[in-house]
């Protein structure tokens, strides 16, 4: 039997945090550019607003909060990876252990794979060498070749990951020390997941077999890391209107979680789970699970993970708003404190945003029109920026004026955005009148809609004949009882 070391990596190392870009850390609520698993370890050809931005500007947390976030949506981390790698300006990585040290390369190393349009096999070649060469021959699988079709570019992919996956069982199968093994067992788990995504229903099946595979060669902590992810697979798998599929999947993760004591990433799989379940639009499931999580973490007495469950607290905190009232602090933007007493009395859109976010951008225009229709009745609008910079948002504001007050404190985002666990950019949350909340989710057209039930139907302001505008401001310079 293979001995295991007592601590199985996550899917990402403890520094996973700083070396991904700012805006990619939290979620866009946009989907309709969501791109396909495929290909995971090659630039993107296109960094522009989609849900690969799925990790969350950074407000001041501790290390474990960091890592939770980065976490919130973990299936789509397979869909971000050549995003990260594009902006880093690297060849994207998989998301795994950090890589062995690497040795002098052999001659045939050191030569890139074939063209896919060169070879007639559906692998590349794989070559002799170290377990460090071998990781170095994957690192150079990951450079897609120059000028591919999109098509072409797939097939790459695709040739790639099956080459990938020899490479990572030969690995494993040349005695390497613990690091090694555990990234060639990584390895090759995202890239079957990825082939399976692809359409390759044999990679799928070999996926499922993967752990009863380590089980069998005597590595029952790495089994369990692999059911885990293809526990949180499943909820990439189905859409949030499968609400019993979802509630399934549930149930099968709080059974999975039961069996042994709780690590870190089996918070990642809760946070998956849970946010499955918030997507579906079922609060009470939502809630439910979250809660349930809460307390599996705070019974579990590990210091390394028990903090986490105050942000699932704070989610929940969030979800249950509704008819509650809710509290907003900070400081405005270029002015003093906000006082949020002062909006006592007004229907108030709490909207929850970032400069780099492109669905919040695109909702700009629907809430400056709302704005202008609903203003002089009672309707205002307060901003909280999730920027990480403060340059970044004073230069966006410089260029584009807000007629709101926007909140971001003097160290990062509001205490309010870590309050009410934000997990999506935008988050629109519509206050009324009387301080609670009406609406946790008033983007789109939820807006309009909302604010007619309160304020009434929007009256069009008439345009102004010709010369009104003139006369009007001569009534307004005749003195008083004129």
């Amino acid at each position: 039997m293979t001995k295991e070391s007592s601590a199985i990596s996550t899917s990402f190392p403890s520094s996973a945090w700083e070396r991904i870009p700012a805006k990619l850390r939290f979620a866009e609520v946009s989907r309709e550019e969501k791109q396909s698993f495929s290909g995971f370890m090659f630039p993107s050809r296109s960094l522009g607003t989609s849900w690969n931005r799925i990790m969350r500007a950074g407000c001041p947390r501790s290390r474990l909060r960091d890592e939770l976030l980065l976490f919130c949506v973990l299936m789509a981390v397979a869909t971000c990876w050549p995003t990260v790698a594009a902006e880093t300006k690297g060849p994207a990585q998989p998301p795994t252990t950090k890589q062995p040290p690497t040795a002098k390369q052999p001659p045939a190393a050191r030569q890139p794979p074939a063209q896919p349009s060169a070879a007639k096999s559906d692998v590349f070649p794989v070559p002799e060498g170290t377990p460090d060469q071998l990781f170095e021959y994957i690192e150079k699988l990951k450079a897609i070749p120059p000028g591919l079709t999109p098509e072409a570019e797939q097939q790459y992919a695709n040739k790639a990951n099956r080459t990938i996956v020899k490479v990572a069982e030969k690995i494993f199968a040349s005695r390497p020390d613990q690091q090694q093994t555990q990234a060639a067992i990584e390895t090759k788990m995202w890239a079957l997941f990825l082939l399976e995504q692809s359409g390759d229903a044999e990679a799928g099946k070999r996926l499922a077999a993967f752990p009863a595979e380590l089980l069998k060669a005597g590595r029952p902590k790495s089994a369990r890391q692999v059911r885990g992810f293809l526990l949180q697979s499943r909820f990439q798998q189905v859409r949030p209107g499968e609400v019993d599929a979802i509630t399934k999947a549930l149930g099968d993760v709080k059974q999975f979680l039961s069996e042994a004591p709780l690590g870190e990433p089996d918070v990642d799989l809760m946070m998956a789970a849970a946010q499955a379940a918030e997507m579906t639009g079922k609060t009470e499931l939502a809630v439910d699970a979250y809660r349930g999580f809460a307390k599996m973490l705070t019974d579990s007495h590990n210091p390394q993970i028990a903090p986490a469950a105050k942000f699932m607290e704070s989610i929940v905190r969030r979800l249950t708003l509704m008819g509650n009232k809710m509290e907003v602090q900070g400081k405005i933007v270029g002015g003093e404190p906000l006082d949020w007493t002062k909006y006592a009395g007004k229907v108030v859109l709490v909207d929850f945003w970032a400069t780099w976010c492109g669905p919040c951008l695109q909702e700009l225009p629907n809430v400056i029109e709302t704005y202008r229709l609903y203003h002089d009745r009672g309707f205002e609008v307060i901003g909280l920026s999730c920027d990480q910079s403060r340059e970044d948002l004073e230069n966006f504001l410089q260029k584009n004026p807000s007629p709101w007050p926007i909140v971001y404190d003097d160290q990062g985002p509001s205490p309010t955005v870590e309050y009410y666990g934000i997990t999506a950019l935008p988050t629109m949350i519509l206050v009324g009148a009387d301080g609670k909340v009406v609406s946790i989710d008033a983007s789109g057209p939820r807006l309009r809609q909302a604010l007619e039930k309160l304020l009434g139907p929007a009256e069009e302001q008439k345009p102004k004949e010709p010369g009104e505008e003139k006369d009007q401001g001569k009534e307004a310079k005749k003195p008083a009882g004129a």
